[in-house]
């Protein structure tokens, strides 16, 4: 709930300082600073800590788990990141830190590209993701590496990109959606598009 206040007032913020960009280009790193705060403060929060902290505390050693392959109870990319962790004696909140902090430089790196309203979008992506951002951490971790492969592609990174799409779908297997249509998009990309599809595709 104060996480939703916060960025609420934040949006609102944005909106009454829309004549005055250079203030607005100041307050970003601040608000988010403060969003960033809000979010990796809380500890053993959500339903799915039932099955990640048992995951986490009992993890086996990197060498197992790649052994183990898609024997592992959650992906291997994530499981292999929870060993890591967990083998430099890193607690369950250092991860939740770890995965938290990875999603808000994904963030900071994408909207800072924005002209205008980079304090409303920020305040809107944390109060639509709140779920994401505070107990999905495979998810969360596959979003920020699906953020970082469209910001790779635009500076013609490619293969940094492919690493990165490799990734987003060890975290989560469901990453081959975004992945998928980010392809078949870029196929896409130069062709005319008319209006009316997207009228359709509105109604």
């Amino acid at each position: 709930t104060s996480i939703f206040i916060v960025a609420i007032l934040f949006g609102l913020l944005d909106l009454l300082t829309d004549r005055w960009s250079a203030v607005q280009r100041q307050l970003f790193p601040i608000l988010s600073c403060v969003l960033y705060f809000l979010c990796i403060i809380t500890y053993y929060y959500g339903p799915d800590i039932q099955t990640y902290v048992p995951h986490y505390e009992t993890i086996e050693s990197l060498g197992e788990v790649w052994h183990k392959g898609g024997d592992n109870k959650f992906e291997i990319g994530y499981s292999l990141l929870c060993s890591l962790l967990h083998g430099l004696g890193w607690s369950y909140w250092w991860m939740t830190w770890t995965v938290k902090t990875l999603y808000f430089i994904a963030l900071w790196l994408l909207l800072r590209t924005l002209p205008k309203r980079k304090i409303f979008a920020l305040s809107c992506i944390v109060m639509t993701d709140t779920n994401l951002i505070m107990h999905e951490a495979r998810q969360c971790l596959a979003v920020s590496f699906f953020v970082f492969m469209i910001l790779l592609l635009q500076h013609k990174k490619y293969i940094w990109a492919v690493v990165c799409a490799v990734v987003t779908v060890f975290m989560h297997k469901s990453g081959f959606f975004p992945i998928g249509l980010t392809l078949c998009g870029m196929f896409l990309y130069r062709t005319r598009q008319y209006a009316a599809i997207y009228t359709i595709l509105t109604i």
